[in-house]
């Protein structure tokens, strides 16, 4: 059987069609971010104190900061009203006050109920759900919102074509598309609470609030102290085993 043959010419469009296609698939991806130019750096330090900063700076237990505003700027500014952590660094983020950003503590309530509501972010659960041998099974996605209002100025710096770098700011879950974001304050835990402390314990002992849980951990007769910490719940079985992990704590010989 004789093999097909195509003329030269259609074998030259066929590879210029391909290079076009390859062309056109790298002019849409983005653009990487231009190299920085200049940078600006802004350190924050949740609760800090002017006055005791600046009676350190004075005796010298603080040269750097002393240094920085000697050849630099110092002034003091106003905080927030509440002076609540959540609250100042919103308005440290968008430049709004409360009644603009609406973060006024780091609870709120919820509108339907009067019940206690965290105030950072919001999560709705899928819409839709498919009940399946025991298991619910989500057929959309669900929601998750940060409830603080206003543009952080990082956005903004962003969208003028500049990069940021945002690590461990409050008030900043779920992430913002920018550069590089590592968010603080409002991340949830494993367990998906806002730190849920757990105390490891040889014997059973009262616990001094209902913030946390108490795992009993005894130390066994070859002096090695062995527990189980549970981790988050089952995501499409509620009544199913949470996930967990063996715990063991051996002493140094």
């Amino acid at each position: 059987m004789s093999g097909q043959r195509f003329p030269a010419r259609s074998c030259l469009a066929r590879v210029g069609l391909c290079l076009a296609l390859l062309v056109a698939a790298a002019c849409d991806k983005p653009a990487p971010p231009k190299p920085a130019v200049a940078r600006t750096v802004v350190v924050g330090f949740d609760g800090f104190d002017p006055l005791l900063a600046e009676r350190w700076m004075d005796e010298g237990r603080l040269p750097n900061f002393a240094a920085l505003r000697e050849h630099g700027h110092y002034q003091r500014l106003q905080t927030s009203n509440p002076p609540q952590s959540p609250v100042a660094w919103s308005s440290f983020a968008t430049g709004l006050n409360p009644g603009g950003h609406g973060i006024f503590d780091f609870l709120r309530r919820a509108p339907d109920s009067y019940a206690i509501d965290f105030s950072i972010a919001e999560q709705d659960p899928p819409s839709h759900v498919l009940p399946l041998f025991g298991y619910r099974i989500p057929l959309s996605e669900g929601e998750l919102r940060n409830r603080r209002q206003g543009t952080p100025f990082w956005l903004d710096g962003e969208r003028q074509g500049q990069r940021a770098t945002v690590l461990r700011v409050p008030v900043t879950y779920p992430p913002d598309p920018v550069t590089h974001m590592l968010s603080g304050m409002g991340v949830p835990d494993l367990l998906g609470t806002q730190g849920t402390y757990t105390l490891l314990a040889t014997r059973r002992i009262a616990a001094a609030d209902n913030g946390g849980r108490i795992v009993l951990a005894p130390v066994d007769d070859d002096g090695i102290v062995r527990a189980v910490l549970e981790g988050p719940a089952h995501p499409f079985k509620a009544d199913a085993e949470p996930l967990s992990v063996p715990l063991e704590l051996r002493g140094s010989s």
